[in-house]
């Protein structure tokens, strides 16, 4: 748990700093900032490091749950928000892709998003 002077200190030379986020994932940790800890911020934010893994051990498989995604109305939907909320990024950077296959994990473990 950090405060938002704290968040934007942790963040202040990232790609994409701390902007009021209720939580975060840098430097191999996550962060939940004052009281912001729901449910399904924790399963968002840690699934970043499995992500991040998937990523690095096994590319083919991370590029195929973009590309299942993007397959989607859902996942079209999640890469139109990731656009909006990280401009920074663009869809060809591993951590944009990161987030959106995040964000499905989010959408699902809430029950939000279709499985079939």
């Amino acid at each position: 748990m950090v405060t938002p002077e704290e968040a934007k200190e942790l963040t202040k030379n990232a790609k994409n700093p701390w902007s009021g986020e209720p939580a975060f994932f840098i430097g191999g940790k996550v962060y939940f900032v004052a009281d912001s800890l729901t449910t399904n911020i924790a399963l968002h934010e840690f699934s970043h490091p499995l992500v991040r893994s998937i990523a690095k051990e096994n590319k083919a498989l991370f590029d195929n749950l973009y590309k299942g995604l993007k397959e989607t109305s859902e996942g079209r939907e999640l890469i139109q928000e990731v656009l909006r909320l990280y401009p920074e990024l663009n869809e060809s950077d591993p951590l944009f892709k990161e987030e959106v296959i995040v964000r499905a994990i989010e959408k699902q473990g809430a029950g939000l998003f279709k499985t079939s």
